[in-house]
């Protein structure tokens, strides 16, 4: 964003706004001074808010994944597990109507 003034291309860093409240009244001044404080604000909200948090959420959502892979595969066994029991709880109940 660019504001131009006196021919000049000055960044929201650079504005001068004791010129632009002679030059344009109170008003305009105090409404570019508004915006420059809302752009700066926002940036650093983003910066320091938003950008910190989105990472930390990427890593929490990375080891969620990684611990319900570990999950399934512990479920997986056991039920192979219970399976087996199961199984051998028939055998065992066919063996013991056999004799």
């Amino acid at each position: 964003m660019f504001i131009y003034y006196r021919n000049k291309n000055m960044m929201f860093s650079e504005i001068n706004f004791i010129e632009i409240f002679e030059k344009f009244g109170v008003s305009l001044g105090f409404l570019v001074f508004m915006l420059w404080t809302t752009y700066k604000g926002f940036g650093w909200l983003g910066s320091n808010i938003l950008l910190p948090l989105h990472q930390r959420h990427m890593l929490f959502i990375d080891r969620l994944e990684s611990s319900i892979n570990e999950v399934t595969k512990v479920q997986t066994e056991s039920m192979r597990i219970l399976a087996e029991v199961l199984n051998h709880t028939k055998t065992l109940r066919k063996d013991s109507k056999n004799d």
